[in-house]
């Protein structure tokens, strides 16, 4: 009777982190999924003179910025980047661009049909992060149709461990890209909240990877009693 009851606590263990291990993997795709559509990876602002104001010849230029600043027509340009499209917003007026059609205008302004495109396309991003996606929604499958086979445990918390590699690459590689940008005098640098939202879906991944390491050990440490008669008579026979 008492091995069953430990046994029955132990049933009870396992689905509790089986339990846990879903939820979070379920919290982790929900989180990368809203940080890969929303445009918060990369945040900047910054202002400038009219350019009705650009005409004028330089002696009235310099006049005129004699006095304050308060006193000059500027605009503010907002710049908020999705890896999947950009949005502009100039004072009150906002658009949504892909970066294909970014490139393509100012292949156009520039008028030259063979310059390099001044505006990363952020496929290896994309691939990072539909990547990302994928394996992690392939861990919480594994994980929620287990049934009980340490083998798919096993499987789930590979997957999201590879899930998270592939958001530590994506993670590091948009951290970059603010790092030059937030040293510039003339830009403001907001906070890039999907650069925080990817790191929030990290850390419970590997929770996740790691609740999937206990659960699959408890699974393997477990003998059944069926195996340890069988065992026991093999032994006497010897």
């Amino acid at each position: 009777m008492k091995h069953i009851s430990d046994h029955d606590k132990m049933d009870k263990t396992r689905k509790r982190i089986a339990v846990l291990a879903i939820v979070m993997a379920f919290i982790t795709l929900n989180i990368w999924f809203v940080a890969m559509i929303t445009p918060g990876w990369f945040i900047v602002s910054w202002k400038y003179i009219d350019p009705l104001m650009t005409h004028k010849d330089s002696k009235y230029m310099r006049d005129l910025m004699k006095f304050s600043s308060d006193s000059l027509k500027t605009v503010t340009v907002d710049v908020e980047m999705s890896i999947w499209y950009c949005s502009i917003c100039l004072q009150d007026t906002c658009v949504q661009v892909s970066y294909q059609e970014l490139n393509r205008e100012a292949l156009l302004m520039k008028r030259a049909e063979k310059s390099k495109s001044p505006f990363p396309y952020l496929i290896d991003i994309q691939v990072w992060s539909i990547l990302a996606i994928i394996f992690c929604l392939c861990s919480l499958t594994l994980l929620v149709f287990n049934f009980g086979n340490a083998c798919r445990i096993r499987a789930g918390g590979i997957t999201m461990f590879v899930a998270a590699l592939f958001e530590i690459v994506l993670l590091l590689r948009m951290i970059i890209a603010n790092v030059p940008v937030a040293e510039a005098v003339n830009m403001e640098v907001k906070t890039a909240y999907s650069i925080i939202l990817s790191g929030i879906g990290l850390v419970f991944s590997f929770l996740v990877t790691f609740l999937c390491k206990i659960l699959y050990s408890k699974y393997v440490q477990q003998v059944p009693p069926s195996t340890s008669a069988h065992f026991a008579i093999i032994q006497e026979s010897d």
